[in-house]
């Protein structure tokens, strides 16, 4: 391989990588719901006590991901956030990288938080914000986050 093709499967190796888990594969993470109690989600401090997923879990949803825990550039999320009732079972759980600029699990944090506003005021059902959020978590945020007069009108 010479220099110029070197750089580029390294660039394109990357760009599939980083583009690999941005949603999660739904046969290894369908997701999974501990609550489906609107107002139970809205109580302060109700995802505090269910926030840590145990290393021995975290290092299956790894594995099941061939990625290593060491790579440093992925975390381990929930499909449904504990906010919005999800679990921490390994079929809620994937790895999503952090460190992209764009559809990172900073975002993938705003959206649980702005659907769990919308949970709150009523203005969507907690099935609602679990099923978008379950479904295709960037169409959501795209949704719900980028366009919030479109999100009430739902």
């Amino acid at each position: 391989m010479n220099y110029p093709q070197s750089i580029l499967f390294i660039v394109l190796s990357f760009s599939i990588v980083t583009a690999q888990h941005l949603l999660p594969d739904s046969t290894l993470t369908p997701g999974d719901i501990l609550s489906s109690c609107d107002s139970c989600v809205c109580v302060e401090g109700y995802a505090k006590t269910l926030r840590n997923v145990p290393e021995p879990v975290k290092k299956e949803v790894f594995a099941k991901y061939h990625i290593s825990p060491q790579a440093g550039q992925y975390v381990i999320d929930r499909l449904v956030s504990v906010e919005l009732g999800g679990s921490n079972d390994p079929k809620n759980l994937w790895p999503i990288h952090n460190k992209t600029k764009s559809w990172n699990s900073h975002q993938k944090e705003m959206l649980s938080k702005r659907l769990l506003q919308l949970v709150c005021s009523k203005e969507i059902s907690l099935k609602q914000a679990q099923d978008a959020i379950a479904k295709n978590w960037i169409a959501a945020y795209k949704t719900y986050c980028e366009k919030p007069a479109a999100a009430k009108n739902k």
